[in-house]
């Protein structure tokens, strides 16, 4: 035992003086290069199975969702009624849930601002929140155009359903121009609505073969001249995923206003709409028809309709995706949002729906680079009841509503969205061509001939987000009801910008401005105008 000591002892100091003394330049190399050898002769198995690590998706996909912040608008005028996605920058990924939020600023031309959001905390079973906002704004005097809301929504969610609600009343006042010559004998007489709008919708909470959502909502619409609407609707939509490649669809919904001023005007529109989705290859191919019976008490004639649906997409490549289509509609028409689009209506306007006979569509999505996608796309449609905005002769400050009975409307469009590697910097770009073959009315009263939208978002650092706009809508013309000639409006260029600075994680300081080139900007003949804006405010959570 002890020899064998001594013998380990020996042998390890020997060792320990071979590594302390210098050795030649050709045997260190020689050592270096047998020592690598064995080693890795004699790595184990298994570490020569580990595969190389995958590349991002963002980069190896360029079909991939882009992760951002979605909010989806329908344009005034698109024919189509295609959903567009505004790209936001990415922000600051939130450490602490807040359930309470208030917001508060101060602009220009007397302009104060208040909002409050107040939530419960995040929860598995239920939601629920108030909402309340103003905002007003006066030129020669204060307040001349105001907008309050209040809202109470709430979600309950179960195993297998999802229920929620909400009521929301809003009063909003808009004043008339006070440079248009009016019959009127009150110069500061102003547009006032006070709007109700209940809604409720059920719905499977997760996603199987069969599902469903059902939708009821009641609107109440009233100005100050005693003029009121009542809408009501029910609709419902379900699909079936029969196989990997087959899914059916239907929409069905009944839809019910009344409008009432010195007359009373009943109306209610019923539709069906079925169809039949089934993959091919690489093709994606959806037909069906859709089922239309309006009712209007004001004409004399019920009106049965039947139009096609069909839509065919391609997957030509991987980076790009063709489509074409056909289908009609009828597109209803409400006071309300007649009163949404143009807020000077002239009391007991003509309200009718628009029957689109059809509408053929044809166009490619497609992805340029992974961070770079177009879309582009051509329509030509057939409309009966195609409306447009006149000056009322009697009060040259408010606006009568005038439909053409056969009108074709030919658009072409393209879109490009852009983000960086960093998902820090996006841009959205957008731009509209319109021509309109009219059989009555010479000329389409008030509608662009073209447009243009950008938006842009950057993300500096996770402190600050700096927002642009620009809207461009060209080739207006209105009727001039004093000449009865047509008189062409100045482009409408309104290029806004705004930042808001994280100050803390609580606390964001805003400002927000709009029309930077301060032009008049006249959408409506002889409606009011407004010049450069500007709203500087904090937002406090907690």
């Amino acid at each position: 035992m002890r020899l064998t000591l001594l013998l380990w002892l020996s042998i390890s100091l020997l060792a320990l003086q071979a590594v302390g003394q210098p050795t030649p330049t050709g045997t260190i190399k020689e050592a270096e290069f047998i020592i690598e050898k064995e080693k890795k002769n004699r790595l184990p198995e298994s570490a020569r199975l580990f595969e190389k690590a995958p590349l991002p998706t963002h980069v190896t996909d360029s079909a991939a969702a882009l992760q951002y912040d979605v909010r989806e608008i329908t344009p005034e005028l698109d024919t189509l009624q295609l959903k567009i996605k505004i790209l936001k920058a990415k922000q600051e990924l939130i450490t602490r849930l807040y359930s309470n939020y208030v917001r508060g600023g101060y602009g220009n031309f007397h302009t104060p601002y208040l909002a409050g959001y107040f939530d419960n905390k995040r929860d598995p079973k239920h939601a629920y929140g108030f909402h309340l906002g103003h905002l007003s704004e006066g030129k020669g005097g204060y307040a001349e155009e105001c907008h309050n809301t209040v809202q109470l929504h709430g979600k309950l969610f179960t195993k297998a359903l999802r229920l929620d609600g909400a009521v929301r009343y809003n009063w909003d006042k808009y004043p008339l121009s006070k440079d248009g010559t009016s019959a009127s004998s009150d110069p500061d007489k102003a547009q006032k609505f006070h709007q109700i709008h209940l809604q409720s919708t059920l719905a499977n909470y997760l996603q199987d073969r069969f599902n469903y959502q059902a939708h009821i909502y009641l609107a109440h619409l009233r100005d100050a001249q005693k003029a009121h609407e009542h809408q009501g609707g029910v609709s419902g939509a379900i699909d079936y995923v029969i196989n990997d490649d087959f899914t059916l669809k239907a929409i069905t919904d009944l839809y019910l206003t009344q409008y009432k001023n010195t007359t009373t005007v009943n109306r209610h529109l019923e539709r069906l709409r079925p169809t039949l989705g089934f993959l091919l290859n690489d093709w994606s191919i959806q037909v069906g028809f859709s089922l239309v019976y309006q009712s209007d008490s004001s004409e004399l004639v019920n009106h049965f309709n039947a139009y096609p649906v069909l839509a065919v997409n391609y997957a030509l490549h991987k980076r790009l995706r063709p489509y074409v289509g056909i289908e009609g509609d009828i597109q209803r028409a409400s006071w309300q949002e007649f009163v949404a689009e143009n807020p000077w209506l002239a009391p007991n306007p003509d309200l009718r729906h628009t029957n689109q006979h059809f509408v053929f569509y044809g166009g490619a999505r497609g992805d340029i680079t992974a961070k770079v996608a177009l879309h582009t796309g051509v329509s030509i449609g057939s409309y009966k009841n195609f409306y447009c905005f006149v000056n009322d002769p009697a009060e040259p400050r408010q606006f009568a509503i005038q439909y053409d009975p056969a009108t074709t409307l030919f658009n072409i469009f393209s879109e490009l969205a852009h983000t960086n590697r960093a998902e820090t910097f996006t841009t959205r770009l957008r731009g509209d061509y319109f021509h309109y073959t009219l059989q009555q009315l010479p000329k389409p009263w008030h509608r662009p001939r073209y447009q243009l939208e950008l938006l842009s978002t950057y993300n500096l650092y996770n402190k600050m987000l700096c927002k642009g706009t620009l809207y461009w809508l060209g080739g207006i013309e209105a009727l001039d009801v004093t000449t009865q000639t047509a008189k062409p409006l100045a482009d409408v260029v309104d290029l806004g910008l705004g930042i808001d600075y994280w100050w803390s994680q609580r606390s964001t300081i805003f400002l927000n401005c709009q029309n930077l080139l301060a032009r008049a900007n006249v959408r409506y003949l002889n409606a009011p105008t407004g010049g450069f804006h500007f709203l500087l405010g904090l937002s406090y959570a907690w």
